[in-house]
C-alpha cells in the first residue's frame, strides 16, 4: 500500500507527497529532480552512499542535502528543514493514476508527532 497526500514545500502547496515514516536520514523529505527544478532549488554536491545508507538497500547511489524554508502537510509546516536528492530514487510519474510523485516525506518530519490514520474519514491525524 502506498500513503499520498497533498502537501507544501517553500510555501508552494500542491505537492503530490509519498508518506514514508521509514526514511531515517538527516533530512525529513527527499525530492525528485523535476521537484527541485520546478521549485528553483539547485541540485546539492552529491556524495556516495555507504552500504545501507537511510534504510536503502545497496550503495549503488549518490546524495546530496540542501536547506529548505518550510514544508510540510496541512497545516503542519516544518520551518528552516532540510531535504534531500537520491540518484535511483522510487519516485516516478504513475501513468495508471496519472500523476506524479513530487517527493516522500518520511521520518525526520513525523517523528516528534502521533499519527493516526483514519480510513473511513480519509483523514491523518498528528498530535503531539
Amino acid at each position: 500500500m502506498r500513503l499520498y497526500a497533498k502537501g507544501s514545500i517553500n510555501d508552494q502547496s500542491g505537492f503530490t507527497l509519498l508518506v514514508d515514516s521509514g526514511l531515517a536520514l538527516r533530512a525529513g523529505i527527499m525530492l525528485a529532480e523535476e521537484t527541485m527544478n520546478s521549485l528553483g532549488i539547485p541540485m546539492p554536491e552529491l556524495e556516495a552512499a555507504a552500504e545501507g545508507y537511510g534504510g536503502m538497500g545497496g550503495s549503488d547511489f549518490e546524495f546530496g542535502y540542501f536547506d529548505l524554508a518550510s514544508y510540510g502537510l496541512g497545516n503542519l509546516q516544518l520551518k528552516n528543514g532540510i531535504g534531500v536528492f537520491m540518484t535511483d530514487t522510487i519516485l516516478y510519474y504513475d501513468e495508471f493514476f496519472g500523476f506524479f510523485e513530487d517527493g516522500l516525506i518520511s521520518h525526520n518530519y513525523l517523528k516528534d508527532y502521533k499519527w493516526t490514520i483514519d480510513f473511513d474519514s480519509m483523514e491523518m491525524i498528528f498530535s503531539q
